[in-house]
């Protein structure tokens, strides 16, 4: 409002228009400015802080928040130029998805099953081959043990006839 003179009451009244809480909040302003008013009363005696940077530490400190915020920009543009490229390419397998289902949706099922139906076949003579030689194993097994326990009873016969 600078420019224009204005009555405290009707200025009052807006703002509490503005802000209705704003006397529930006053208390709390209350508090928070209290140190600020006591260094103020204490004047020359108290505590007196001074930017000692001067201008050139400011413009140095402001030269370096605008590269900041130059590099931020810089990425945010890469960002957003590889979130437009990623948005292409999923566009574009979109699109060919529909375009295999609309041209060859029955013929890719079938391929699919004919695939799937020579892996079943290979599975099977690959597990029927295992089988074939678990059992083989098992009756090599078999034999070897029954020659063992012959061997065992022949020397338990051998020990026992001493």
């Amino acid at each position: 409002m600078h420019g224009y003179f204005l009555s405290f009451r009707l200025y009052d009244t807006a703002r509490i228009i503005a802000n209705p809480f704003a006397y529930e909040e006053q208390p709390e302003k209350l508090v928070l400015k209290e140190p600020e008013s006591r260094t103020f009363r204490e004047g020359v005696r108290g505590p007196c802080h001074y930017d000692r940077r001067g201008v050139a530490g400011v413009l140095e400190e402001r030269d370096q928040r605008d590269a900041v915020e130059d590099e931020m920009n810089t990425v945010r543009d890469k960002l957003a130029a590889l979130l437009i490229e990623l948005q292409k390419r999923e566009d574009e397998i979109d699109r060919k998805s529909q375009e295999i289902e609309t041209l060859g949706g029955g013929e890719h099922q079938r391929i699919v099953m004919v695939v799937e139906e020579e892996w079943r076949g290979e599975v099977e003579e690959a597990w029927t081959q295992i089988l074939g030689d678990r059992e083989t194993e098992s009756k090599d097994l078999r034999e070897h043990i029954n020659d063992l326990k012959a061997a065992s009873n022949d020397l338990h016969a051998k020990f026992e006839s001493l």
